[in-house]
């Protein structure tokens, strides 16, 4: 029923808002009410940052991310919804700093 209400919903999409019809169908079996990111995902990517490198332009290395534990996931994830929900990403996000470090010639060449 969760699935044919999806694909109705679709479907029948009134560009004024919702349709009688799909109304109706909601009424029967309501839509899934699951978070477009999900806390697993955010649990992931932190687990996947890489040891001894450079901090970001925020200045916090992915140690002391990995280190804060499910507090420090459960601001990320809400920090991650909100950007999804209001469907701006933050500034920072955008922002990157590369930094060319030239390379020592040997002696002899």
């Amino acid at each position: 029923m969760e699935r044919w209400t999806e694909y109705c919903s679709k479907l029948y999409k009134d560009k004024d808002g919702i349709s009688p019809m799909i109304a109706e169908l909601e009424k029967i079996a309501p839509p899934p009410q699951e978070d477009p990111i999900l806390r697993i995902e955010v649990v992931q990517a932190i687990n996947k940052l890489k040891k001894r490198k450079s901090p970001g332009t925020d200045g916090i290395p992915g140690e002391l991310i990995q280190a804060g534990g499910e507090v420090v996931i459960d601001h990320i994830h809400a920090i991650c919804q909100e950007a999804w929900e209001e469907e701006k990403i933050p500034e920072e996000w955008i922002k990157s700093a590369i930094i060319t470090i030239p390379k020592r010639r040997l002696k002899g060449m």
